[in-house]
């Protein structure tokens, strides 16, 4: 098991073992399956993005999953596509309009050479989980959460993500 979160801010080199920025943006394709890492994109722009959302801005690099480099591309998402680090902190709400916590941490799992989102945690477990081991012994408790499948979050609204069950079918945080 992975952590999506963990390619956040790492920095990426080339072929050629040349640096070429930090990972400012992870976008998940989700479709029938499972949501997989579609792309990384690289620069400045990713950035003032997030800052002003409604503005367009051109992104330095964008890394394809499908292994290509582009350059000079325009941030506009495919239909289909989310940014992860959007997703980190939202509020999930469950059917009943129930506030369930925040979606805190992204499980993966390299499949078939595809790095696909298996699991996320919602609540303080998973704040915790993304902080580390050395905030849970300072802190010194579990926190709260439960862990959902992919398919038990519905993520085609990124500024609501919303259970497709029941709380009760959800894992609580070991």
């Amino acid at each position: 098991m992975h952590l999506v979160r963990d390619i956040l801010e790492k920095g990426i080199v080339d072929r050629q073992g040349r640096e070429i920025g930090r990972a400012d943006s992870v976008v998940l394709a989700l479709g029938t399956g499972a949501p997989r890492v579609a792309r990384i994109e690289v620069g400045p722009a990713v950035l003032a993005e997030r800052m002003w959302p409604t503005q367009t801005f051109t992104f330095d690099r964008i890394i394809d999953v499908d292994r290509q480099i582009r350059a000079d591309v325009g941030g506009v998402l495919a239909e289909g596509e989310v940014r992860l680090d959007l997703l980190v902190g939202r509020e999930v709400l469950a059917g009943n309009n129930r506030r369930v916590g925040r979606l805190e941490e992204f499980r993966a799992e390299v499949r078939d050479g595809t790095c696909v989102v298996t699991e996320m945690v919602i609540g303080v477990a998973g704040l915790l989980e993304r902080l580390g081991l050395a905030v849970k012994i300072i802190v010194g408790k579990k926190g709260g959460g439960y862990v959902a499948r992919w398919d038990q979050i519905d993520l085609r609204d990124p500024v609501h993500p919303r259970l497709t069950c029941s709380v009760d079918d959800l894992r609580p945080v070991s």
